[in-house]
């Protein structure tokens, strides 16, 4: 996360919903959590845990930068063959796993002609 993110958090009643920000209010990486009915001490671990799986995005972030470089330059590189499913492949990952820039990125770069 660099100095231009944020991490939100929404604490529902039925759903902890947190994310990295821009400071333009894009959503750069979301996760949710169900939201623990049973004590105080257990909501605070989950925020704990929310806030702690969105700090682990560098390397999973580097990653999926790097196959995003990869299929963009297939597809420059007149290699649409590979670089498409790769990008396709690339979006549905990112989007399950809560990265939504990555996956938005990866679908324009995929249907870009």
């Amino acid at each position: 996360m660099s100095a231009k993110q944020a991490i939100g958090v929404d604490l529902g009643g039925t759903k902890i919903l947190a994310g990295v920000v821009t400071r333009d209010g894009e959503v750069v990486r979301r996760h949710e959590r169900a939201t623990p009915q049973d004590a105080q001490e257990s909501v605070v671990r989950e925020l704990e845990a929310a806030v702690a799986e969105l700090s682990k995005v560098h390397r999973v972030s580097d990653q999926f930068e790097a196959q995003l470089a990869l299929g963009e330059i297939e597809m420059k590189s007149g290699k649409p063959a590979s670089g498409r499913p790769r990008l396709a492949a690339l979006e549905k990952e990112a989007t399950t796993k809560g990265f939504l820039l990555i996956a938005r990125k990866a679908h324009i770069a995929a249907n870009n002609r």
